[in-house]
Parts: C-alpha cells; sequence; structure tokens
C-alpha cells in the first residue's frame, strides 16, 4: 500500500545554530589520473540536525565524491584539502580508530547500488549482526522491521541476490540505520528501482527521517524525487558549486543557466514540450574541464568575462556563482498535440502495417516440475512496422523475458513468436538467429556490463557485421564510422577504448551497434534507467530522430512512465507476467482502466516547484 506524499520537512535554524556537517574550501585531487586539477574544487556545504540537503547534477559532476569526502572515506589515491567538520570535529584531523567511532554511530551511508554494496556470500542476517556488534541498539529483527521488511526470518537467512531490488535498498538502509547515526548519507538510493519500489524507498526515508530524527544528505539526478525529499538544494556542476537555497526557489526560481537547463531537460519530458530539452554536449572529464566557469563551453550565455572562475555569493538564503544570471524563470512552451493514434497501426491508405514480431498465447516458465514460476503468462503483443511499443510495469512482472522471447533468445513453453508470420522457434537455433540477426536487435539495460571495456568502440560496433559476414573489412569500417555519425558521435570516436566513455555515449555506441545491421525493429530495455535528466532527454530525442529517419519499429521496455508516454504510440502494461492493460498510450495514461495502472501513474514522481 502506497502511502500520500510527504512534503519535505522545514527545519527552523536560528543563525547561531552549529551545522551538524560543515564543509569549506574542499578541493580533491587525484594526481596520479589527473594532475593538479581538483576534481571537488572549493566545495562548501553545511547539513543542520534534522535537515534534509540535497546534492544534485549530472554524472560526473561530483555528487558521489563529495558524499565520501563527507564520510571520510576517500579513495586511497585522492589528496583532499580543506575541512570536513561532523559534530564541530574536523575528519580529517582524527585517527583511524576515532573514525571507526564517527562512521555508523554518526554517520551512515546508503550507497548507490544494492547488489554491489551487500556481500553476496553473507546472508543478509549474518551482515546485519556484523553492524549490530559494533554497538547496535536494534536486534536484526527489529531493523528488518523498520524499514518495512515483514517475513524477517526468511529475509535474514538469504543472500542479497535472492531478494529484490526494493528489499536488498532497504536492508541497505536498515545497515544504515543499525546505529542510530546523527547523518545519513544517501547516494541515488532509488536508481534503477522501478517506479512503486522508488516511491516506497523515498516514503520509507522520510518516514525514518521524522520518527528517528536524523540528517539527510540526498545525492541524485532526479529533481522530481529531490523536489519532495529536501528543503535545501545544491547544485554542482564539475566539481564546483554553481547554486544553492531552498529547493521551492532552487526548482521554482533558477538563478543559474545550468539550474535552468536541468529544470528544462526534466520538465520537457514530464509536460510533454514539443521538442525534449537536453543541455547541449556533455561534462567533460577532470583533465579536459575548462579554466573559469566550467560550465561556460556547454552555456548560451557565456563571455570572456566567464573564463574567469565566479565568486559563490550570498543574496539571502541563496548562494549563486554567475556573471550572467537569470533575471526570470525560463518560457516553458505548452504541451505537444497529441497525435492521432490510429495513424500508428496503419500505412496511411487504411491498411494495417505488416508485423514486425507477434507473441500469441506466450508462456514462458522457469524451474522443475515441482517448483514452476510462469514469468511470462499467456502473453499476446504484436509490434508493426514503424510502431513504438512501450512495455510497463515493476521490475519482476515479465517485461525483460518477454521482449528476450520475441527475439529468439528465450523459447516459450507455450504459444508462438512469429517474425513476418514465420514461427521462429520451429526453425533451427543457427536459421532462427540468422533471420532475426539482419532485422531485430536488442539495446541492452546497462552499456557497461554489456560492452566490453576492453575492445575499441569500432570493434564493438563491427561485431555483428562480422558475425553475420556483412561486407569485408573495409566497406564495414565505413560502415562503423557512418552508424556512429549518425547516432551523434564523431566517427573518429571508433578508434576510442570503450572504457572511456560517459554514460551517454556508452548509450550512444549501444544504439550504434543495435542500428548498424539496419535492422527494421530495436528492443530497448531500459534505455535511460542509469542516465541523468539531460542525457536521458538527449537518448530520446536521438531514437525519436532515428525511428522518423530509418521507419523503424520500436519495443520499449521501461518503469519510467514519462520515458514511455514520449517514445511509443502503443503501451502494454504488464504485472505478474500477464498484460492486465493495453491500448493507445494517450488513452492508457489519459483513462487508465486497472487499478495497477492507476497506482502506477499515482506513484510516479512529479516535480514540485512553483512557476
Amino acid at each position: 500500500m502506497l502511502r500520500g506524499r510527504r512534503h519535505p520537512v522545514e527545519v527552523a535554524m536560528t543563525t547561531n545554530e552549529a551545522p551538524l556537517l560543515d564543509l569549506r574550501d574542499l578541493r580533491v585531487r587525484f594526481p596520479k589520473r589527473y594532475g593538479d586539477v581538483p576534481v571537488l574544487d572549493g566545495v562548501g556545504l553545511t547539513v543542520h540536525p534534522g535537515e534534509a540537503v540535497a546534492v544534485v547534477g549530472e554524472s560526473g559532476c561530483g555528487k558521489t565524491l563529495l558524499g565520501l569526502a563527507a564520510a571520510h572515506v576517500l579513495p586511497p589515491t585522492a589528496k583532499a584539502s580543506g575541512t570536513v567538520a561532523f559534530q564541530g570535529r574536523d575528519l580529517r584531523a582524527l585517527s583511524r580508530r576515532e573514525l571507526r567511532r564517527v562512521r555508523g554511530a554518526g554517520i551512515g551511508v546508503v550507497f548507490q547500488d544494492a547488489m554491489t554494496s551487500l556481500n553476496p556470500g553473507l546472508t543478509v542476517g549474518r551482515q546485519l549482526r556484523q553492524v549490530c556488534k559494533l554497538g547496535a541498539s536494534s536486534t536484526p529483527e527489529e531493523l528488518l522491521d523498520a524499514v518495512g521488511l515483514e517475513h524477517s526470518a526468511r529475509i535474514l537467512g538469504a543472500r542479497p541476490y535472492q531478494l529484490s531490488g526494493g528489499q536488498r535498498q532497504r536492508v541497505l538502509i536498515a545497515i544504515a540505520l543499525a546505529r542510530d547515526p546523527a547523518l545519513v548519507i544517501a547516494d541515488e538510493p532509488t536508481t534503477a528501482l522501478d517506479v512503486t519500489v522508488q516511491r516506497q524507498v523515498v516514503e520509507l526515508l522520510r518516514g525514518l527521517q521524522e520518527s528517528r530524527g536524523f540528517a539527510l544528505m540526498f545525492i541524485s539526478h532526479d529533481l522530481a524525487l529531490v523536489s519532495e525529499v529536501a528543503a535545501r538544494t545544491t547544485v554542482m556542476y564539475a566539481g564546483q558549486v554553481v547554486e544553492s537555497g531552498p529547493t521551492a526557489e532552487v526548482l521554482g526560481r533558477p538563478r543559474h543557466p545550468y539550474t535552468a537547463g536541468l529544470l528544462n531537460a526534466s520538465r520537457s519530458l514530464e509536460e510533454r514540450w514539443p521538442d525534449l530539452a537536453p543541455i547541449p554536449g556533455h561534462v567533460r572529464q577532470p583533465a579536459e574541464f575548462a579554466s573559469g566557469c566550467r560550465f561556460r563551453d556547454r552555456c548560451a550565455r557565456a563571455d570572456d568575462a566567464c573564463a574567469t572562475r565566479p565568486d559563490l555569493l550570498a543574496g539571502g538564503a541563496r548562494l549563486l556563482a554567475c556573471f550572467h544570471p537569470l533575471t526570470e524563470p525560463p518560457p516553458r512552451p505548452a504541451p505537444a498535440r497529441v497525435r492521432d493514434r490510429a495513424e500508428d497501426a496503419d500505412d496511411g491508405g487504411g491498411h494495417a502495417r505488416e508485423a514486425i514480431v507477434e507473441a500469441r498465447d506466450v508462456v514462458v516458465d522457469y524451474g522443475s516440475t515441482r517448483s514452476r514460476t510462469l514469468a511470462v503468462d499467456g502473453v499476446s503483443v504484436t509490434v508493426r512496422a514503424g510502431q513504438a511499443v512501450g512495455l510497463i510495469g515493476e521490475s519482476g512482472s515479465g517485461k525483460t523475458t518477454l521482449a528476450r522471447s520475441l527475439l529468439g533468445l528465450i523459447e516459450p513453453a507455450a504459444g508462438h513468436v512469429l517474425h513476418r508470420e514465420q514461427d521462429i522457434y520451429r526453425l533451427p537455433r543457427v536459421a532462427r538467429f540468422r533471420r532475426l540477426g539482419r532485422d531485430a536487435a536488442m539495446v541492452f539495460q546497462d552499456p557497461r556490463s554489456s560492452l566490453n571495456p576492453r575492445l575499441s568502440v569500432g570493434a564493438v560496433v563491427r561485431d555483428p557485421l562480422t558475425v553475420l559476414g556483412i561486407g569485408d573489412r573495409r566497406s564495414r569500417d565505413a560502415t562503423v564510422r557512418a552508424t556512429l555519425e549518425s547516432v551523434g558521435l564523431p566517427g573518429a570516436m571508433a578508434d576510442r577504448p570503450v572504457r572511456a566513455l560517459s554514460g551517454g555515449q556508452l548509450q550512444r555506441v549501444a544504439l550504434a551497434r543495435a542500428l548498424v545491421v539496419e535492422p527494421s525493429l530495436i528492443v530497448a530495455d531500459e534505455p535511460t534507467s542509469a542516465l541523468d535528466v539531460s542525457v536521458q532527454a538527449q537518448i530520446l530525442m536521438l531514437l525519436h530522430r532515428i525511428r522518423a529517419e530509418r521507419h523503424l519499429a520500436l519495443l520499449i521496455v521501461s518503469h519510467d512512465m514519462r520515458v514511455v508516454r514520449f517514445a511509443t504510440d502503443h503501451v502494454a502494461v504488464m504485472r505478474g507476467g500477464t498484460i492486465v492493460e493495453a491500448g493507445p498510450t494517450e488513452r492508457v495514461y489519459e483513462d487508465p482502466r486497472h487499478p495497477y495502472t492507476q497506482a502506477l501513474l499515482a506513484a510516479a514522481p512529479t516535480l514540485h516547484a512553483p512557476r
């Protein structure tokens, strides 16, 4: 059961009240990797007792590094200067024994990825007991109950990989709260979680903060969540604070062009602007940071004055570092006109478009006859030429399993999967892959794990051409460079190693790899789930453009309700392996019939900021 949304708790503070956490002129360098360039450059931040403060910015802006510095758990290669004071004591001056007393008892950390943060070889109970032995006031069972996990005996006996994403995140929160810390640092605690679990985790953090009274440092790139969680917000770009103040003012009346750009990228998707509004370019690597204002190479208002770094100046409750601040909120276009969805099902002459792939009463199960789990249960769905279909639902609803079955990767136990009216699972395995390999391609959820980091970009994109025997080496190289350019990357990037790319660049490479064989259908599994809002807008606009240019059919698997609404014509809502509601996207969103669809839409975060 989802509870009503809370609004950020305002903490009454006097000017004489000492902050719980006080960072002043913090600089962090990595000399072996970036030389003398400060990755965090003169950062200041305060968090008062009981207060919720958000730190926002794109990937690569230093948010996570700031959280590590606040807990004084920087990597050994980092060189830090400045002040990191907690409860009036400079953590950088404490001994290791004193620091161990502060961590856990004074500062708890909820890391970004629960799967990699928890030990997969130990049960949850053993990991909780290890923390409790250090001086917890609650038992492991009481901690699990506090974070809303029922059946504690089963959870305590399970290993992390046996739990769902939401359960793992709750366990991580329980560990962070075990010793009743005064400050909790939550680093992207809802990334890649589906919308209802995301809502539950956010409500859990807010509820625990109110009941236990700890301060919260909330690190996120999701402005909608920030608007619901934090009373104060600090905006970072490339390791520098560019704007700070009360959340309602920062998000409602942004002064810095970067803050306004983040808001436009988020609002353009949420409010269905005619075109999404990503910030041009991307955050540079530290070795390539611009001198002066680090945002100036992406800012339309920049001039010669911006070659000098602006001071972070106070104006009332606001802090701002900009020579050319905005004086009023940027204009917001009217929502895009909703197209007649009927045009997406026919070819313009009243004839139904050809079905690229079709599932008919597909059943996919796992396990033995004694313990059988139905991942997909009697599902039928069709993707026609030029059409964009969305599959939405929570984790475990069967979305990805169905998508992989449509691509010939998971054979169903019952039902039929047709590719251009041919039942693909009646074909020999090699013939099936050759047939689908030329006409359908998949963009996997996490490009960092699906692309080989040891290879060059060119080798990764060229691989499907080589496997399918398309062209010779020279023509393949030319095709690779042309495809990279079609997704907005320079052809010369073919020579760069995959490991050196940013998240947005990796997603473009994954899309180029799918497009290189010129398929009729692309299946995109959570194509924007781990991307910040501006890069997300860039990728969605790219998909929109390429779909129009190539007359592509798209099947988008996602739990992000905004992404599916923007990118698709037809949507199917999955729960427990079945489709509970389907139809034209706008009809389903404007007039949802099934209670589960209504719950998904109600749980989606929205940006709360006055105009």
